[in-house]
């Protein structure tokens, strides 16, 4: 006795319908084999202590109100800030260079808009990086995204004596810009005490 035609059909259906199972079996199993892409290389202390990682950003809110008057206090406060950060910073860099061959080089933390009279503002820079490297300060996470006293940046240099790199503070006191530098490396010159920011002169 023969088969119908529908029968066959269906049986082709059928078939098919098995066939196309058993591959979209396969291909999930093949794409869930293949590697998940990674995020860039984890810079941070993975031992580090939440201090060691975040240190004070920001002159406390009761000092500054008592010392808001006195421009070498609140100079002198924004000091003991970027002292308490040094270390995190240092340690950080040698890491970045380890990892990259090279130090880490930020752009100004605040992207130009300087914290006035020691209070803290959000560091708007803090996803920016050079053209010619793919690390950010979120990513060094030496400062965190939150208020801070002072806007930061980092150069680095790599002259005669060796490579190095310096990081340069600003603050807005009484509507003028001031900024100190202090160098890790070689070139001892590249460290500077504090002083006010004249801009350029654009004449000619």
């Amino acid at each position: 006795m023969g088969v119908n035609p529908p029968y066959i059909f269906r049986l082709i259906l059928l078939l098919i319908g098995l066939l196309m199972a058993g591959l979209l079996a396969f291909i999930d199993i093949v794409f869930a084999a293949e590697p998940k892409p990674t995020q860039p290389p984890d810079i941070i202390l993975v031992t580090a202590s939440p201090a060691e990682l975040h240190p004070i950003q920001a002159i406390d809110a009761v000092k500054l109100e008592s010392i808001r008057s006195d421009a070498d206090q609140l100079r002198a406060e924004i000091d003991k800030l970027v002292d308490s950060l040094w270390p995190t910073l240092e340690t950080q860099q040698e890491k970045y260079r380890a990892m990259t061959g090279r130090f880490f080089q930020g752009l100004p933390s605040h992207m130009g808009q300087l914290p006035k009279d020691g209070g803290g503002e959000f560091p708007a820079g803090w996803y920016t990086h050079p053209t010619d490297q793919q690390y950010r300060w979120s990513d060094i996470r030496v400062i965190q995204f939150s208020p801070m006293s002072f806007d930061l940046r980092i150069d680095v240099y790599d002259g005669p004596e060796g490579v190095g790199w310096v990081a340069c503070y600003q603050v807005e006191i009484d509507k003028d810009p001031w900024e100190k530098c202090r160098n890790q490396g070689p070139e001892a010159l590249r460290n500077s005490e504090w002083a006010q920011v004249i801009a350029e002169d654009s004449t000619p």
